[in-house]
């Protein structure tokens, strides 16, 4: 019921990472920043490159889009900056946790930060692996 009560140890190199669950604040505030940046990098596309995907016809609108399996598209939901921010709740490293020592994560350890907080903070894809995982709360 309460997120933050669920944590995960998480090894990378020889740094210890807890991190925790993260609300359905959290993940809401997360997903409205990952829209914005996604909104903005629309409209830098200008306004023939959105003129012609309002006038594509939807057979040929729906055969242009990138399919995603569901794993992946569920990550380019969320900020990952903010999912960082939120879901990392201690680590063992000399740097103390705050937003400069987050942002300065290698890309590795961001994206492996990122997908384990999001693993443990959503609902299972296949809902036979959460009731094994016991994740089905």
């Amino acid at each position: 019921m309460f997120a933050s009560r669920t944590k995960k140890t998480i090894e990378i190199e020889d740094i210890v990472v807890v991190v925790r669950k993260l609300s359905a604040n959290s993940l809401r505030k997360a997903s409205e920043a990952r829209q914005g940046v996604v909104t903005s990098r629309i409209r830098g596309m200008g306004a023939e490159v959105l003129k012609m995907f309002r006038e594509m016809p939807a057979s040929e609108l729906a055969q242009a889009r990138v399919i995603q399996d569901n794993r992946q598209a569920r990550f380019s939901t969320y900020d990952r900056d903010s999912i960082l921010l939120s879901g990392i709740d201690s680590w063992s490293a000399e740097e103390k946790l705050g937003p400069e020592s987050i942002a300065d994560l290698d890309e590795a350890a961001a994206q492996l930060l990122y997908e384990a907080i999001l693993d443990l903070s959503l609902p299972p894809l296949d809902p036979v692996e959460g009731v094994a995982k016991g994740k089905d709360d």
